[in-house]
């Protein structure tokens, strides 16, 4: 049954608990309201697939979704649903989909969640694009809040591909079980207050292709595996507090787009390694301690068109060859006069905005060349 991107109201009827031979039951995209109805449980010998994002609705998830034995897909994102999840979901041993983001659920992450051992898609967080559009306004900037840790049994679970818990409160530490996910694609953590390094296990995941750690408080280095992600190409840890060396060998990393250290602890001269990035379109790195000067290998990144190098310790001149790159519009550095009247940190003559080192973080203190 689909009924799927109408615009239908009103609430589900009691009675779908007899449609006992449905395999499928889509209303996804609609303007239903009310709960979801306890007698979902009923089709338990047949339901597989049961979509009701994008809706209105209200209440929690009923206990009886733990009947429906032979459920593997089921996405409720985007309504107005509460409460916790009910620890009879654990019970749905063939569930290899649940997205329940953009919702008001609440509490801590079960150690149960270690029961669904064929779960693929984890999705708990408010991605991006939600945050951007103008649809998340009816949800008035609000969405799920799990606290506590990541449980170490969802490190068991070696089928999934796909796990965001984004924009929560979670806290505590990555677990080195992290490398058992060996099936893992994607990864989102930012918008938490996780802290400690990102454990050595996690670079043996070599299936990854995005993960997001920004805005929280990890710490530590970037462990010289990194060279093994070799398929990724969304590399963000900003707003943290990691230190030292960019290893070398961030340099294997050439399906790499987005490349974004912004406002960290990072010390030292950027690799000469970085020019092995040629496919990297992005590449912010302000707020942090580099020193030497900018280097000419970012050049041969011949794609690259955005460079954010502000609010470090370089020193020097921009390389001729970074401002003949066609594809870069937006280069900023530290290349106005250092504390008002000294010499600029940075000679730019190509660049498109320009800051002052010493006042770090003042943004009044930038301007356009």
């Amino acid at each position: 049954f689909a009924c799927n991107q109408n615009m239908l109201s009103g609430s589900i009827n009691s009675r779908i608990g007899e449609l006992t031979n449905i395999e499928k039951f889509n209303a996804a995209v609609n303007r239903f309201t009310g709960t979801i109805p306890s007698t979902i449980g009923q089709l338990s010998e047949t339901l597989q697939f049961l979509l009701l994002y994008e809706n209105k609705f209200t209440g929690t998830i009923p206990s009886t979704v733990g009947q429906l034995s032979r459920l593997t897909l089921f996405d409720i994102r985007e309504n107005k649903l509460y409460g916790t999840l009910p620890k009879e979901l654990y019970s749905l041993k063939h569930l290899s989909y649940f997205d329940c983001s953009n919702n008001f659920f609440s509490g801590t992450l079960s150690s149960r969640i270690g029961r669904l051992t064929n779960l693929e898609y984890l999705r708990l967080g408010i991605p991006d694009e939600t945050l951007r559009s103008k649809k998340f306004e009816d949800l008035s900037l609000n969405g799920n809040v799990f606290t506590g840790s990541i449980p170490e049994e969802l490190y068991g679970l070696e089928t999934l591909t796909s796990f965001d818990c984004s924009h929560h409160a979670l806290s505590g530490t990555i677990s080195s079980r992290i490398g058992n996910l060996s099936s893992l694609t994607h990864l989102y953590l930012y918008g938490n207050a996780f802290t400690g390094s990102i454990p050595e296990e996690f670079f043996s995941l070599e299936r990854l292709i995005r993960f997001e750690f920004r805005d929280n408080d990890f710490s530590g280095t970037i462990n010289n595996r990194i060279g093994n992600l070799s398929r990724l190409e969304k590399f963000e840890i900003s707003n943290n507090l990691f230190t030292g060396l960019l290893p070398s060998t961030m340099g294997q990393l050439s399906a790499l787009v987005l490349f974004d250290i912004s406002n960290n602890l990072f010390t030292g001269i950027l690799p000469s390694a970085i020019g092995q990035l040629t496919s990297v379109e992005h590449f912010p790195i302000w707020y942090n301690y580099f020193t030497g000067t900018i280097p000419s290998e970012l050049a041969l990144i011949k794609n690259i068109n955005r460079i954010d190098a502000r609010w470090n310790n370089f020193n020097g001149t921009v390389p001729e060859e970074l401002c003949e790159l066609e594809e870069l519009f937006i280069f900023v550095a530290d290349c106005f006069p250092t504390n008002i009247t000294g010499l600029p940190a940075v000679k730019c003559k190509c660049c498109t905005k320009c800051c002052d080192t010493a006042r770090r973080g003042d943004w009044e203190a930038c301007g356009y060349t």
